[in-house]
């Protein structure tokens, strides 16, 4: 290895080193910003699902609503056209 790629190694090494004391002493953790941002990613995940069910949800709540209030209407409609046309009763 050439002298340049040997000073790197040994100040990552050091580096590792140091950051192993670090955690130790502290309870520092120097990943706190991944484990957050991963957290915000499954977060917002999570949020995008629940919107996404609601809105499906809401959908399925109308169609089924409006299908039996045209079913409903329709068929009074077209008893209240036939009989009151012809002056039969129900």
């Amino acid at each position: 290895m050439t002298p340049k790629v040997e000073d790197i190694d040994d100040k990552v090494n050091r580096l590792e080193k140091r950051i192993a004391e670090l955690e130790k002493r502290d309870n520092f953790c120097v990943l706190l910003n991944k484990h957050q941002e991963d957290e915000e990613n499954l977060l917002s995940i999570v949020k995008s699902l629940c919107k996404g069910f609601g809105i499906l949800g809401l959908i399925a709540f109308t169609a089924i609503h409006l299908t039996s209030t045209l079913k409903n209407t329709s068929s009074f409609w077209r008893k209240a056209f036939l009989f009151g046309y012809c002056g039969w009763e129900l």
